[in-house]
């Protein structure tokens, strides 16, 4: 737990590092991460799970 003053000293340390990056620089480095994930993400195959049945299937399958 942070006291009221260090809590905020904090959030100005980290708008201050926040101020020095430009909106262009993080919309590149999004685009440079997401580029090369998304043919993996998009394009891997299909994991199907064995069809379990549901709880009504299963009892009267039992009795």
């Amino acid at each position: 737990m942070l006291s009221t003053g260090a809590e905020f000293a904090l959030e100005e340390r980290w708008s201050g590092l926040g101020a020095g990056v430009s909106d262009r620089l993080v919309l590149l480095v999004l685009a440079a991460v997401a580029a090369p994930a998304a043919p993996l993400v998009l394009l891997r195959p299909v994991r199907r799970r064995d069809p379990q049945p549901s709880p009504d299937e299963e009892t009267s399958a039992h009795g």
